[in-house]
């Protein structure tokens, strides 16, 4: 078990490495990363850190899953994305806020 919980996180800390790196060098694909950061400004250089850091995973589907917690379901094109993973970022973001 020892070594099943040391790869699953050498193999998380490997992908968060190239997420990081890759969001460095390279453009990204979607720009609902720039869009929602700019309605999002940062408060000081602790909160650019972290941007940096949280950028690669703003990217993709992960916006619409966003909405999707925070508004619900509003478009049709939306409803392609199941309900699971809005629902708990919904209910852990009632518990944090």
């Amino acid at each position: 078990a020892y070594r099943l919980v040391l790869l699953f996180f050498t193999a998380k800390a490997i992908a968060f490495i190239i997420a990081i790196i890759s969001a460095a060098y390279l453009t990204p694909y979607n720009t609902h990363t720039e869009l929602f950061l700019a309605s999002h400004p940062p408060h000081g250089s602790i909160d650019e850190v972290i941007r940096s850091l949280l950028a690669p995973y703003c990217r993709w589907d992960s916006l619409y899953f966003l909405n999707i917690a925070q508004d619900g379901y509003q478009f049709e094109q939306q409803h392609a994305f199941f309900p699971l993973l809005p629902s708990l970022m919904s209910i852990v973001a009632g518990f944090l806020t």
